[in-house]
């Protein structure tokens, strides 16, 4: 994995991250070894998850998807089937079932999960962004 990693512009390091792990194009990723990441996590290239001063990093929850040039720093928690647009920054706690964008990130909106689908790689992702409006 590390030689792939080097190649291909990504860093994970020893994080610990769950079964189903998806990465949709290569380019910059980096991951902190410290990190704790569920199942079934999606991302895309620009992405870093990080520790800030105090060393706290994140822990995220499973089927989470985070989008191009996006960031999650600092001792927070993410959790499950969680969507984070582009270049959004999370720096604070994000509960189940929402779509978060912005800097700082802020929830957009919630998610209506049914038994069917739990993935949030194939999420509708452009529709939420679109409706949301800023202030």
């Amino acid at each position: 994995m590390r030689r792939i990693g080097r190649r291909l512009g990504f860093q994970f390091g020893q994080a610990s991250i769950g079964f189903g792990i998806k990465i949709f194009h290569w380019g910059s990723i980096v991951i902190n070894t410290k990190a704790i990441i569920g199942n079934n996590f999606c991302v895309y290239p620009g992405v870093c998850i990080g520790r800030t001063v105090d060393g706290g990093v994140p822990k995220i929850g499973d089927n989470v998807t985070f989008f191009t040039n996006s960031g999650a720093y600092g001792g927070i928690t993410i959790g499950n089937n969680v969507t984070v647009a582009p270049n959004a920054v999370v720096t604070h706690d994000i509960p189940d079932n929402c779509i978060v964008a912005g800097v700082p990130a802020r929830i957009i909106k919630y998610k209506s999960i049914n038994n069917e689908n739990k993935s949030t790689c194939n999420s509708n992702l452009s529709a939420a962004v679109s409706s949301h409006t800023r202030k």
